[in-house]
């Protein structure tokens, strides 16, 4: 990992609960970390009261393990900070506000990404010592990431990107699929299909809020609900809840009115959440569309 910065906690915090984000640094050797200090007031010092027993200050940057769930120091027990990639980070910080120069609480993201720490026979991993990872899915890193060395893998060249500024997301918004004209279907009987009676505007809501696993239930189950999703916005719209990374759809404004909003959701989800990637075709052309995971 290169241009990561930890998030910690500081048993000896001097702002709310202690929890701290470094400056840029880059992995090192044996699941450990050296970054920057940075000018959090929480970042552990060099001449902190626990420098001798679970960190190093060397050359003015800080040097930790990493991952590890509770390490004992004495009277203490300290979390291992976690290492996060900076434009993760960036693009954590954006999905989760809605704003392009948006925050989140460092709190917050410690504690969602504490909950998944494995070591010291915890549930999650029984072995006495681990860290190398968390308990996410890493898609097809699944076997490597336990492992305390690793390298490049032909086929895994999507991961290796920069998450944020990807070439290939402009040419794929400018060759969209077209819609074909939506097919007629009769209106359906409420007095057989209860949502019928439902305004569209909440049938939409139901859909947005709907798990993606029970989206064709429920457009087979009702014929109002099928009606509805024939709407291309709807779409759009639920490729926004679903696919929250993906800003770049909703800052073009100029898409043609026949786009097919759900051919494009398809394949984004397909390329969004893959257990193997392969080329898009678009249009006459080719382009691989690959999306970081964060």
């Amino acid at each position: 990992m290169k241009h990561l910065r930890l998030l910690g906690h500081n048993p000896h915090e001097k702002v709310g609960r202690g929890v701290f984000l470094t400056g840029l640094g880059s992995a090192e050797d044996y699941g450990g970390a050296e970054v920057e200090f940075g000018d959090h007031p929480n970042v552990l010092t060099a001449d902190g009261p626990d420098v001798q027993n679970y960190y190093s200050a060397w050359n003015w940057k800080l040097q930790l393990s990493v991952y590890t769930n509770v390490i004992s120091t004495g009277d203490e027990l300290i979390d291992f900070p976690l290492p996060f990639h900076d434009r993760c980070l960036q693009m954590i910080r954006r999905v989760v506000s809605g704003e392009p120069d948006g925050e989140i609480g460092i709190a917050t993201l410690y504690d969602a990404l504490g909950t998944k720490r494995g070591g010291l026979d915890t549930e999650r991993d029984p072995r006495e010592y681990n860290n190398s990872s968390l308990f996410l899915d890493y898609y097809q890193f699944a076997g490597a990431v336990r492992e305390q060395f690793w390298g490049t893998s032909r086929g895994y060249e999507p991961w290796y990107i920069d998450p944020i500024d990807i070439p290939a997301i402009p040419k794929f918004l400018n060759n969209m699929p077209r819609a074909a004209p939506p097919r007629k279907e009769k209106a359906s009987d409420p007095t057989k299909d209860p949502f019928a009676q439902i305004p569209l505007e909440l049938l939409v809501e139901i859909i947005m809020q709907l798990p993606q696993e029970s989206l064709l239930p429920f457009f087979l189950s009702s014929r109002a609900a099928r009606l509805a999703s024939q709407s291309q916005w709807v779409w759009k719209k639920r490729i926004l809840v679903d696919m929250p990374w993906i800003w770049e759809l909703d800052e073009k404004k100029d898409y043609p009115e026949e786009v097919d909003w759900h051919v494009v959701y398809g394949k984004l989800d397909y390329l969004s959440f893959p257990k193997e990637w392969s080329g898009l075709e678009v249009g006459s052309g080719h382009v691989t569309l690959p999306f970081a995971f964060v």
